[in-house]
């Protein structure tokens, strides 16, 4: 597979994360799926990585598509971000997207994609998920770590990814596969797909678990930082540099940008300490953080961090 090279624009940047970044799951058989459910076969061509190139160079086609987007959820911008790919892909046809499947005039599921591969003349049917999950493991007791899908939460401690990965395997997966699916799909000319997920996203680990131990279900090469609750704070930001809070617009791709656009962004280690300190005192919900170096006139992401409320993920829980 061909890496991902440095983009300057940030939803350039972040399109090419979102359909040709790594999954946090490769084979889903590894997580007892026992039909035909696969990750998403479409890879970075070198064909695909000059139009990439040419698309950070002249970036307006993806920036008006973006502006349809009337929701700041990142799953919805995510979704528009493989909707202008396949819609732009020479070897890829996209046939429908969110596409409701209604029964009884009940909806009763949504197809996110469904597109046909021209060099095969195969269909498929694409679940999209972007997700950040952190590790809770050694906040119970006996504190041992453990890479369970149970023990993924969403930073509001209520998602999981065991519950995320029986969704997606029990039921979007399977919309194909009963009447109304198929009705849905016929309407399109399509009589039979093959489908598929394409999971993405980011895994944070405990501080102490480092590097990350290799888990049979997870990807091998998944993107990974670690989390860490506001009293333990110090342990990472002591003699460091730059660092910036981000935005939840900013989750998708590796920050890269001029050092004049975050200027007024940037924090030192005291600063930062205090504007969390502050913020925690208030809020609860966990917040990410960048660690930065220069390169020439930009700023490049070093190291990520989630950083939680000390009673993280109880006091959310109970909140």
């Amino acid at each position: 597979m061909t890496t991902i090279p440095l983009i300057k624009t940030h939803c350039v940047r972040d399109l090419a994360w979102s359909c040709f970044g790594q999954n946090l799951i490769n084979d889903f058989a590894d997580i007892g799926s026992t039909d035909s459910v696969q990750s998403c076969h479409i890879s970075l061509t070198e064909a695909r990585l000059q139009w990439l190139q040419q698309l950070d160079q002249d970036p307006a086609p993806l920036v008006n598509y973006l502006k349809q987007i009337r929701s700041p959820r990142i799953g919805l911008y995510f979704e528009a971000l493989w909707q202008f790919f396949i819609q732009h892909d020479a070897q890829l046809e996209l046939l429908a997207h969110n596409l409701q499947v209604s029964q009884n005039k009940q909806t009763v599921g949504e197809f996110d994609l469904i597109y046909r591969d021209i060099s095969t003349g195969h269909h498929y049917h694409l679940e999209l998920a972007i997700k950040f999950y952190l590790n809770k493991s050694l906040t119970v007791k006996p504190a041992i770590f453990s890479s369970d899908f149970k023990h993924w939460l969403g930073p509001n401690a209520i998602d999981r990814l065991d519950i995320k990965t029986e969704h997606l395997l029990n039921h979007q997966t399977q919309l194909s596969a009963n009447e109304a699916g198929k009705a849905t799909l016929s309407r399109l000319g399509v009589d039979h797909v093959m489908t598929e997920i394409a999971i993405k996203g980011q895994l944070f680990y405990p501080l102490k678990i480092n590097p990350p131990p290799l888990s049979v279900a997870l990807s091998p090469n998944h993107d990974y930082g670690h989390w860490i609750h506001l009293s333990k704070l110090e342990r990472i930001i002591q003699n460091s540099g730059d660092w910036v809070i981000l935005n939840r617009s900013e989750w998708i791709s590796p920050v890269y940008a001029a050092i004049a656009e975050l200027t007024d962004r940037v924090k030192n280690p005291v600063s930062l300490q205090a504007i969390l300190t502050v913020y925690f005192s208030n809020n609860i919900q966990p917040v990410m953080i960048c660690a930065l170096e220069q390169v020439g006139e930009h700023y490049r992401e070093k190291l990520r961090f989630f950083i939680t409320h000390d009673r993280w993920p109880e006091k959310l829980r109970h909140s």
